[in-house]
């Protein structure tokens, strides 16, 4: 392998004109001190593991190939990998976006049959997938296909995971690696961010030696959180020991690898899966150490198990308790999935009692208690229940130090060595806390960005927010009998609505377009036809985005024309009328701004859409001039962004299936470009004289505007333009207010921007800081903010200064829906000494 030299080493690379310094001490640097998120230590991985297996084969050439697609709480690792694509591409680190979770894996898969496409540049390639818990559960198939045929030679693979248990950005909370156990693809399980490293070098190992594709599960928490370590080098050369110590004492292993699934071959394929492959996972596990025991020379009657997360929280809860992490036996697997029993077993003899602490439903638990159900003199083991049948650890939402503490100490307090640590005390304390009522209570709920596409675009004709009224439809359909039915129903209009942006329409106060259901990706369309045989109703709309069509949808528009012909063809059922509408906006804009991979023109798309015998197609655009000749090209309608409630009551009544593509791009999107570039930002602002404004409220309805402010003034309560976010559109001024005044400006800017060349301190002008501070002691700093106000950027200097001065530093951002300017918790811990923060 042509492993580039240390480019932080080096007084000139090709790194040093194409990266700046904070990106070569988060990949390149290999030694010292490092500060890095979850996200980050996913992406340097690579790195470190090309790094490592120079040291094991150093006459090998090895290359990376990483693919998936985003979402949240992985929503930012393809953004970051394309940040380094200078660095990656001289260490031979391919990345492909994919179309969708399924087109990812397979192209990961694909990479481990190099040599079948060859002859190959390289000995041995690793493939890395990246998605949350809803793509884990698409490409269950493929997953199955590549565990059940093997990897080649000089090949691994890993799933990262990313495990949303508490549903902060996504529909449903959801937990992979019971997905993955299914798929015979064994998970291990990092803490924390300093573990994904750690962790991550292991388990590629374990791929290479053992053949399988191993789950990398990534809780939300470490994904967002970030984190102070070591680096040392002597890790590397003693991974790399152990792994030619094992290699040499293992050289009867052989595994099969067989692309060709057919019978009777992937019955031998199945065997050797289940007989060699994941008992060698085990075997790899006890050799290599990969689970710990801490205080084993306890020789206690009881323990505490603790996975992924939980261990650090477990870590915390005790220090609560008033009881060091020295008193309790405890253990700590790293691989959850096929468990190192061999190891738990040595730990759990002459105990009693195992506490098994894992969030979300039983997973290492069950798998422990079954291999040890038919031992003599086995323990008691308890988690998610206790023997009583009561309930203990939560399956549901997540765990954290708080909930263990109370869980766990009412059972700590009854043992002997713990009756005098005041542990009722401390619990009726935390108690008591709860039940105080705080005079501050606040929630920052998210909404549509300022002149969000969406808002528009997917509002509902016959919604009056400022009457508070709701039209309604007399229909005349018929029952199931074919009985003729004549109704009044209301809402005349249901929008249904997919995954990501539109999503604030159940949530914003301002969005009149309240959605029945919120289904999965690939959903959008169907369900209606699954719902319409059975309805009354006799028309429904669609909103989906435009990354949900490319991702998938697009299928969808074939799907639901056959569906409404074949209830037409054979049940003589014909009022199952749908009106799809595409939401263009040229980005993901809910995950950072990435283009849909496989995004097409509206003019292609539109012609697609057409060539699958769509009749009913219309256009509209914030800009309908650029869009003209489509009608002249394909006979189809384009209208202003004005007309959207006018041409949705039009189509409403159109028989089968029809389209309405609308075009305006993303309205955040816009302004990261006008940061980037101030000339495209338009020269005219608008805001509200106070002295005219007489707070009817037309404005905020026309617009919908979250820059639409209300405020307090000495003539009553007004409403101002919060200039900052607004994204000049216009649209509060649509009601011709004599309040609104439009000012001219040269820059388009809201603000003027210091010169900072004028701004000049110099150091012996700075006071040094006053350190009074107990150097034993872990100082927590906490606050609140509004997504995209800079909370994170302050957490992230503060959390980079210590760590600059060799503090021991963890940080949280709790982000969720940030993006829609929703709530943001930053939490940063600083300690002198190395603790287990958590």
């Amino acid at each position: 392998m042509n492993l580039p030299n240390s480019p932080i080493t080096k007084n000139k690379t090709p790194q040093d004109n194409a990266k700046t310094l904070l990106d070569k001490e988060r990949y390149l640097v290999e030694e010292g001190h490092v500060h890095l998120t979850g996200i980050q230590a996913l992406v340097r991985l690579p790195l470190d593991n090309l790094r490592l297996l120079k040291k094991i084969f150093p006459d090998k050439r090895f290359a990376y190939f990483i693919s998936g697609y985003e979402g949240s709480p992985l929503g930012g690792l393809d953004i970051n990998l394309r940040r380094i694509y200078p660095i990656l591409k001289e260490w031979n680190i391919i990345h492909i976006p994919g179309g969708n979770e399924e087109a990812a894996a397979n192209m990961v898969w694909g990479s481990m049959l190099h040599r079948l496409f060859g002859p190959s540049k390289v000995d041995g390639i690793i493939g890395a997938w990246y998605g949350k818990g809803p793509g884990v559960r698409r490409i269950a198939d493929v997953e199955d296909h590549l565990q059940m045929a093997g990897l080649d030679k000089l090949c691994a693979a890993y799933f990262m995971s990313g495990d949303d248990h508490a549903s902060k950005s996504s529909t449903t909370p959801h937990q992979t690696d019971l997905v993955h156990f299914a798929n015979h693809v064994p998970t291990a399980y990092p803490g924390n961010v300093r573990e994904i490293l750690e962790v991550g070098k292991k388990i590629t190992l374990a791929s290479m030696i053992s053949g399988l594709g191993i789950n990398l599960k990534v809780e939300t928490h470490v994904c967002d959180g970030s984190q102070e370590f070591i680096l040392d080098p002597e890790d590397d050369r003693e991974l790399a020991e152990l792994f030619h110590a094992f290699m040499k004492s293992h050289q009867d292993y052989t595994r099969l690898f067989n692309p060709i699934l057919l019978r009777p071959k992937v019955l031998e394929n199945e065997k050797e899966l289940l007989y060699s492959k994941l008992p060698m996972i085990q075997e790899i596990s006890r050799e290599f150490g990969f689970d710990t025991w801490k205080n084993r020379n306890l020789k206690s009657d009881f323990g505490i198990v603790a996975t992924g997360k939980s261990y650090y929280d477990l870590l915390g809860a005790l220090r609560q308790l008033n009881i060091s992490e020295n008193e309790v036996e405890i253990y700590k697997p790293m691989i959850t999935w096929p468990p190192d029993m061999t190891s738990f077993r040595e730990f759990a003899q002459g105990k009693r009692e195992i506490i098994v602490i894992e969030e979300k439903r039983a997973f290492y638990e069950n798998h422990v208690k079954h291999e040890l159900f038919n031992d003599v003199n086995r323990p008691l083991i308890i988690g998610k229940e206790d023997e009583q049948g009561t309930t203990l650890f939560r399956k549901n939402n997540n765990l954290d130090t708080d909930i263990i503490s109370e869980v766990l100490g009412k059972r700590l307090a009854a043992k002997e060595q713990f009756k005098d640590r005041g542990i009722d005390r401390i619990l009726e304390e935390k108690e008591r806390l709860i039940d105080v009522s705080l005079p501050i209570n606040i929630k920052r709920p998210p909404g549509y960005c300022s002149g969000c596409q969406h808002r528009t675009a997917l509002e509902i004709p016959g919604h009056h927010k400022l009457e508070g009224t709701v039209d309604s439809i007399i229909v005349e359909n018929k029952d199931l009998d074919g009985h003729p039915v004549r109704l009044e129903i209301t809402p005349k209009h249901l929008m249904g609505i997919g995954i990501g942006c539109s999503t604030m329409s159940i949530i914003d106060t301002l969005a009149s377009n309240r959605a029945v259901v919120i289904g999965p990706m690939e959903s959008e369309g169907l369900l209606w036809m699954g719902a319409s045989a059975f309805s009354y109703r006799m028309h429904a709309d669609q909103g989906c985005g435009d990354g949900t069509y490319f991702h998938s949808a697009r299928l969808n528009i074939s799907f639901i024309r056959d569906a409404i012909e074949h209830l037409k063809l054979h049940y003589d059922i014909e009022d199952t009328n749908q009106t799809l509408l595409y939401v263009d906006n040229s980005v993901v804009a809910m995950t950072g701004g990435q283009r849909p991979v496989g995004q097409e023109d509206p003019e292609t798309a539109i012609a697609n859409i057409q060539k699958q015998g769509i009749k009913h197609i219309a256009l509209v655009a914030e800009y309908p001039e650029e869009f003209s000749h489509l009608k002249k090209k394909y006979g189809i309608e384009v209208h202003p962004k004005s007309d959207t409630l006018q041409v949705k009551e039009e189509f409403s009544k159109k028989p089968g299936l029809s389209v309405i593509w609308y075009v305006q791009k993303c309205a955040i999107e816009k302004s990261r470009e006008r940061r980037r570039d101030v000339d495209l930002a338009p020269k005219t602002r608008v805001h509200v004289n106070p002295e005219v404004c007489e707070d009817c409220g037309d404005c905020g309805v026309e617009a919908k505007c979250a820059s639409v402010w209300k405020m307090d003034t000495e003539f009553g309560p007004k409403v101002k333009i919060h200039q900052f976010s607004c994204i000049q559109d216009f649209a509060c001024a649509r009601g011709e207010c004599p309040s609104y005044v439009r000012v001219y400006t040269q820059s388009g800017q809201p603000l003027q921007r210091p010169d900072f060349s004028k701004i000049h301190i110099g150091d012996d002008e700075l006071e040094d800081p006053r350190r009074n501070l107990d150097p034993n002691k872990v100082y927590e700093i906490f606050s609140i903010g509004i997504g995209g106000w800079g909370l994170m950027t302050a957490y992230e200097i503060l959390a980079r200064a210590a760590t600059q001065e060799g503090k021991h530093v963890v940080k949280e951002d709790d982000t969720g829906l940030a993006q829609k300017g929703g709530e943001v918790n930053s939490n940063l811990k600083i300690s002198h000494q190395h603790t287990s923060l958590n």
